[in-house]
């Protein structure tokens, strides 16, 4: 076909091999011009050293300061930002702010050489920050501690602590970006018969009984930065206990215990959510949210800024095992068990939100929880031509893991509501000379696949959680000069 006259958009077939014409890509492909930077500028500086004698070691002190400023912008190309171009249309992004810090660390030896007692020590910080983003990022957080040595091969640890976190530059000041998300309406097909809170809602947007929604089975969503956003704070505990028995060289066996409790996180509020308190709950914080044609009632966009949410708690216990062989000067066995259990992990979008247990879902946002999770290493290390030449396999565990339909859409079709256990194994080998240290190695070496189950988003399986890769070789080579 003759190419259209100047100024013409051509007809184009993009789904028949060798149509597009050079007049054709003329018209399709265009250079993005975007441009995206980060700036970071740190002047630090402490002091520390030994303060006084204590019972059995110095007490030990640290004091110093920190101030960072941190910028960063994003320009995308003007065809990206009037949503002209293959991906999203997303505005500019351009903001900063300044941390400034102080803190003071103290461990003191308060015990030693008593009955059950080697050492006993107290570990004391604090640390003041103020961020100068609306007056509001000013906290003390602080740390204490105690370790205790009962023995020789025996210790144990336990502290509490606080922790901040100011918002980031994407948090506050992200442009606005435009995408789908799978949804479906919450207005989307109303009779008579759909709930009267719902249908009254609706209607106060504009929305007629049997509107067929325009997007079927998604919505419209906008997500932008918050400048009115508080910091997330945080208590956390833990306790930890550590087993080196002399009649096993070279074993060790630590136990950690761990309970967290974020108090108003930063997360975006998703779009069921939004439906969920405009239409269900009457909150018009939320209606207003959401942007409908004021003559047809469709949508035309749900905006999902970033907010503080109620809280996360979680808790579990921290396992390590290690056990190192010698069989001979130069050739040695190496054993590492990491696992995690997770007791709990609850969270609160709202506080008028139900409160989620996650422990055992595949999350649609935020990947799986499951109840254990754990790498097993094992090594063997000699010496080749004077260096050390090591092998070394692993085995990565995810423990079983239910599609979050489940627990919110329990009577709903849910043809594959469970992923089954999943294991990956990988295998290295190094060698290293002063000089050079080369590494090969093979990932997920039998190329399991990624699962499929009920409720995975549009990639059928959880990216998150499970390698979509499959199988692959890397070379590692390191020159040291």
């Amino acid at each position: 076909a003759a190419a259209p006259p100047a100024g013409v958009p051509p007809c184009v077939n993009l789904f028949y091999p060798g149509s597009l014409r050079p007049v054709d890509l003329d018209w399709i492909m265009y250079t993005d011009n975007s441009s995206f930077s980060t700036r970071q500028q740190v002047l630090s500086g402490f002091v520390s050293g030994n303060l006084a004698r204590g019972k059995s070691d110095p007490i030990r002190v640290a004091i110093g300061s920190e101030v960072r400023r941190e910028d960063a912008d994003d320009n995308p190309d003007p065809i990206t930002a009037a949503g002209l171009s293959g991906g999203s249309q997303r505005d500019s992004t351009d903001g900063g702010f300044t941390v400034a810090e102080l803190f003071a660390e103290m461990r003191a030896p308060i015990a030693a050489n008593l009955p059950l007692i080697q050492s006993l020590a107290l570990e004391l910080g604090a640390r003041e920050s103020n961020v100068n983003v609306g007056g509001k990022g000013n906290a003390l957080t602080y740390r204490a501690g105690i370790e205790w040595r009962i023995a020789r091969d025996l210790r144990a640890r336990a502290a509490y602590a606080t922790a901040f976190r100011s918002p980031n530059i994407n948090e506050l000041f992200l442009g606005k970006g435009r995408s789908y998300v799978a949804v479906a309406d919450g207005c989307g097909n109303l009779t008579t018969a759909s709930d009267a809170t719902v249908r009254a809602n609706c209607a106060a947007q504009g929305v007629p009984l049997g509107m067929i929604p325009a997007f079927s089975f998604e919505s419209p969503a906008a997500i932008g930065g918050n400048q009115t956003l508080d910091p997330e704070t945080a208590g956390t505990w833990s306790a930890a206990i550590d087993i080196t028995p002399p009649a096993l060289r070279g074993f060790r066996l630590s136990l950690d215990w761990f309970n967290i409790n974020v108090r108003h996180p930063i997360g975006i509020t998703s779009v069921a959510t939004i439906y969920n308190e405009c239409y269900a709950r009457s909150n018009p914080l939320f209606c207003g949210l959401v942007t409908r044609d004021p003559v047809n009632g469709q949508l035309v966009e749900v905006l999902t800024t970033y907010v503080n949410q109620s809280f996360i708690r979680t808790s579990g216990v921290d396992i390590t095992l290690d056990q190192r062989l010698s069989l001979s000067t130069d050739h040695d066995v190496r054993i590492t068990a990491l696992a995690t259990y997770l007791g709990s992990y609850r969270d609160q979008a709202l506080p008028s939100s139900a409160v989620r247990s996650h422990v055992g879902y595949l999350e649609p946002a935020g990947g799986g929880f499951p109840r254990w999770r754990g790498l097993l290493t094992t090594g063997y290390d000699m010496k080749l031509a004077g260096h050390p030449l090591d092998l070394s396999g692993t085995v990565r565990y995810i423990g079983e893991l239910k599609s979050w339909r489940l627990r919110d859409a329990p009577t709903a079709l849910n043809a594959v509501p469970r992923v089954p256990a999943y294991a990956y194994y990988d295998f290295s080998l190094g060698y290293d000379t002063r000089s050079v240290s080369i590494t090969a190695g093979l990932l997920n070496a039998f190329d399991k696949q990624a699962p499929y189950y009920t409720g995975a988003p549009d990639t059928n399986t959880d990216v998150e959680t499970y390698d979509t890769v499959g199988r692959r070789l890397f070379v590692r080579l390191q020159r040291n000069f």
